[in-house]
């Protein structure tokens, strides 16, 4: 019931690389990377150290697409962490 959406930083940029070319079936994306994580506050869900912007959210609707396998998940944000880089 629960999610997180983290915006990565420019330093993650290998990480980025990695997460997008490899299946999470085929490897361990967080040990290849080397990412580290950080326990949520409001969900048991953790995000991602080192983020410029860290959301905690609460499912409140999902759907199903018509033309792909994929989901849809629509979430109520609980709380937010924004990196000192962004925050003036």
């Amino acid at each position: 019931n629960e999610f997180t959406v983290n915006i990565p930083s420019d330093k993650m940029y290998h990480a980025l690389d990695v997460a997008g070319s490899y299946s999470g079936r085929n490897i361990d994306k967080f040990k290849e990377t080397g990412l580290e994580t950080i326990p949520g506050k409001q969900t048991k869900v953790p995000t991602i150290k080192d983020c410029l912007l860290s959301y905690e959210c609460q499912i409140v609707h999902s759907s199903k697409s018509d033309i792909s396998s994929h989901h849809y998940f629509y979430g109520k944000i609980l709380t937010a962490y924004a990196s000192n880089e962004i925050v003036h």
